[in-house]
């Protein structure tokens, strides 16, 4: 059995906050801890908040998968993006502020809880605010992609694009390791609500992906067997493949 390789455990607060020198970087993460809580667990499945509550908390995601998400009004779902470990989540305004979005568990969760708004860090710590601005634009660009493919490509298009994106996201949490392939915690559901597919079109995409010897994605893991076809299929725009490779760097 294929041991999942564990990824770089350093502080995502410590990577954000780093520009400036150790003496700076002492300054800022002292300066965030007095709003740090006691680090939860959670299971997988359960949410870290629903959309339509106030929000109090950012969240720093230690071990473990999240998704975004919003719902609608015929209790469907859209899978807004998958949050990997190392993740700063859950920016809001100012405190109390209404979420228009979910964040579930898609594993068993680690996270960090800090009691302070963006607003906050804003006006009492400038420098953390304007590092923590940057990470919400990354953010942005990845959503927008995302909006992109699902109103855009064909459901074959969409299946293969979201399956590099995370397969790139996941391999680069592990730089200078030789990674044949990765371990995605996802079902075909969660592909579905990701792409606005149903199950069935995923399943009958993700068989004639495996029939043309392009991926092979089974027990959770995803395997690249013809890497150039696949970024043939994905329609990919190099632009959106630089925002991937920096999707989960911290600073």
């Amino acid at each position: 059995m294929r041991t999942q390789m564990k990824g770089r455990d350093e502080s995502s607060f410590s990577k954000v906050l780093s520009p400036g020198g150790s003496s700076v970087l002492t300054e800022r993460l002292n300066a965030i801890a007095r709003y740090k809580q006691p680090n939860r667990r959670i299971a997988a499945g359960c949410q870290l908040f629903r959309p339509g509550e106030s929000r109090q908390e950012i969240i720093e995601i230690q071990e473990g998968w999240a998704f975004l998400y919003v719902l609608f009004a015929d209790g469907s779902r859209q899978i807004l993006s998958f949050v990997l470990p190392g993740a700063i989540v859950g920016f809001h305004p100012a405190q109390e502020e209404v979420a228009t979005y979910g964040l579930e568990a898609l594993t068993d969760l680690s996270f960090a809880p800090y009691l302070v708004s963006s607003s906050t860090l804003y006006q009492r710590h400038p420098e953390i605010g304007m590092r923590l601005a940057w990470l919400l634009s990354r953010d942005l660009s990845l959503a927008f992609d995302h909006l992109a493919i699902v109103g855009r490509l064909s459901a074959r298009e969409r299946v293969a694009h979201l399956l590099l994106e995370l397969f790139v996201r996941e391999r680069m949490r592990w730089p200078g390791h030789r990674v044949e392939d990765v371990y995605l915690p996802l079902t075909q559901e969660h592909l579905a609500d990701a792409t606005g597919l149903t199950g069935v079109h995923v399943n009958r995409m993700l068989r004639d992906l495996k029939k043309q010897g392009i991926i092979e994605f089974q027990y959770h893991r995803l395997r690249i067997l013809d890497p150039d076809r696949l970024l043939e299929v994905a329609a990919l725009d190099p632009l959106i493949l630089r925002s991937w490779l920096r999707a989960d760097e911290v600073g």
